[in-house]
């Protein structure tokens, strides 16, 4: 899936932002389980001396929890028998969907690139529970552009 977010994250301190992050989900199953919505609450810690504040780059490790639709597909041949005298062969995706409920752990980078201003890109261990998987793992990248105020 491919997911489109806004977050909304709050220092603790020096290190620590607290978030809630909430978008929609791309590039869902055809018949989707769940609403293609992505729900989540995120604990952020930034490496480094006034992480939050300072300049430069910061390392950052996070965890997060929340709901949202998880699917996966592998394209699989099929062969209809009752199209006709000529069996019809073609390929078709098999979907696999997991959640509502995930939990995630990542790491990567926060660059402050002006005052308010910071990007982010990290990768992402996430795990979705529910639905027909019962349980789903992936690793997915992240990027994003902060703004403070």
């Amino acid at each position: 899936n491919v997911r489109l977010l806004a977050s909304l994250d709050y220092a603790l301190g020096e290190n620590i932002l607290i978030g809630l992050r909430a978008g929609y989900v791309f590039r869902t199953a055809p018949s989707p389980t769940f609403a293609p919505f992505h729900l989540e609450r995120r604990l952020t810690y930034l490496f480094g001396r006034d992480a939050v504040d300072g300049n430069g780059l910061s390392p950052m490790a996070f965890f997060a929890a929340g709901v949202g639709e998880f699917d996966a597909f592998v394209p699989v041949s099929v062969t209809l028998n009752n199209v006709g005298p000529i069996p019809f062969t073609g390929t078709e995706n098999a979907w696999l969907t997991a959640g509502p409920v995930f939990a995630s752990a990542g790491f990567g980078l926060r660059a402050l690139m002006a005052n308010q201003v910071a990007l982010t890109a990290a990768l992402k261990f996430e795990c979705a529970f529910g639905g027909a998987a019962g349980v789903l793992p992936g690793i997915a990248p992240e990027v994003g552009v902060q703004l403070g105020f």
